[in-house]
């Protein structure tokens, strides 16, 4: 899944697929849970750290170069109105999404582990 944030005239693809969260977490060296308590403590370093690493996952995984710095991602969210600026709204609702994609709504009912025929 990939998520395009428009900040002014600059667009930046960014990567929410499962190479972009194995990057993330491994970087970052939190387990998803610890993500959200650090989201809850620090937003406004966790956030353009996403950002920044997702736009990066995806240009790697288009074969692009990527030459934006983490103080560039940061530039580009002040200049847009901050951490709760749309673009960042964006990315966060978009990346909240794909973790629960394809997670079925109710618990499999359990069998005994036979195929049906």
């Amino acid at each position: 899944m990939t998520v395009t944030l428009k900040f002014g005239k600059k667009e930046l693809k960014c990567s929410l697929g499962l190479m972009f969260i194995g990057d993330f977490l491994d970087e970052v060296n939190l387990s998803l849970e610890e993500v959200g308590e650090k989201m809850q403590k620090n937003p406004f370093r966790l956030l353009p750290m996403m950002i920044h690493i997702s736009a990066r996952i995806e240009a790697e995984i288009n074969g692009e170069d990527f030459d934006l710095t983490f103080k560039d991602i940061v530039d580009m969210i002040e200049k847009d109105g901050g951490i709760a600026s749309p673009q960042v709204t964006k990315f966060v609702n978009s990346w909240t999404s794909s973790l629960f994609k394809g997670v079925p709504e109710s618990p499999a009912e359990e069998g005994d582990g036979t195929k049906k025929k």
